[in-house]
């Protein structure tokens, strides 16, 4: 089991105050889950983190009686995520070919059934989110971040690309001239222009504050029935999400070929070198 499994923490923060072991941590509060991201230093999305988020996914879809999942870091700096662990993507030295799909098709196919969850869901968002740990918490239905958030799509930094349907589901939360701006030039926005532009939809003092909010919203929005969200939901995404699983093996190839060009596989090396000369703070 996960630790914390139905037991009522003494105030909301603990859920994510906790340093686990594991680098999810599950922990369902009546018609709340709270999934605790905590692979330190940074929470980088390689396959370790995916493996367990995609299992968390499908276990609070699994239990009876949830209708909300938040999702936030525990990590002990002030970081939600630095993004995919740029190792992944490093074709013919840190990773295979064979490595590389297992992990695109793991977490695009986690980021379409969260984008797609009939269940709320929340983004509990400390400090810094960059790139796949931006667009993680995009998929989710709503974005609360503490005030010195930093969030954004930041690929082309690196010279990537930002995925085509990772584009599309960046329109559906800002205007399109912002999509542009944000996903083009590797903008970072800080919390105020963040919210300021529908990027993320509440900002709160610190930390301590990011659960209570996520628990006022959660209880606001869950005295309504589920049937008729869920619905909507569905009418809302369902087609883009069918249309987005059926490009991801296509895409698979596309990134694949992406990586192995020669400017883009120097500029991955690069990234990579610059991070064992720092503390690892890597933005992908």
């Amino acid at each position: 089991g996960h630790a914390g499994d139905g037991a009522e923490p003494a105030t909301a923060t603990v859920a994510c105050a906790m340093t686990a072991r594991d680098p999810v941590v599950v922990e369902v509060r009546g018609e709340v889950a709270i999934v605790n991201m905590a692979q330190e230093p940074v929470n980088l999305m390689g396959r370790s983190l995916l493996r367990p988020l995609r299992a968390a996914l499908d276990r609070v879809h699994s239990t009876k009686g949830v209708r909300c999942v938040v999702f936030c870091s525990g990590l002990k700096q002030n970081l939600f995520s630095a993004g995919f662990d740029v190792n992944e993507l490093r074709v013919g030295r840190s990773a295979t070919t064979e490595s590389f799909k297992e992990f695109w098709h793991l977490a695009n196919n986690f980021f379409a059934d969260l984008y797609n969850s009939p269940l709320i869901t929340i983004s509990a968002i400390k400090g810094k989110c960059f790139a796949g740990g931006c667009f993680m918490s995009l998929c989710c239905d709503f974005r609360i971040a503490t005030q010195d958030a930093v969030l954004g799509l930041n690929e082309v930094q690196i010279g990537l690309p930002v995925p085509k349907m990772w584009l599309e589901v960046l329109d559906s939360r800002v205007t399109r001239r912002e999509t542009e701006r944000l996903a083009m030039t590797a903008h970072m926005p800080k919390a105020e222009e963040a919210l300021r532009i529908g990027l993320i939809d509440k900002i709160v003092l610190d930390e301590s504050e990011l659960l209570p909010a996520a628990d006022a919203l959660s209880m606001r929005l869950l005295r309504h029935p589920d049937m008729g969200r869920v619905l909507t939901k569905k009418a809302l995404r369902g087609d883009m999400v069918e249309r987005w699983k059926a490009f991801i093996p296509e895409e698979t190839e596309i990134v694949l070929g992406n990586t192995q060009s020669k400017l883009i596989s120097s500029n991955l090396d690069r990234v990579v070198a610059a991070l064992g000369r720092r503390k690892p703070s890597a933005k992908l």
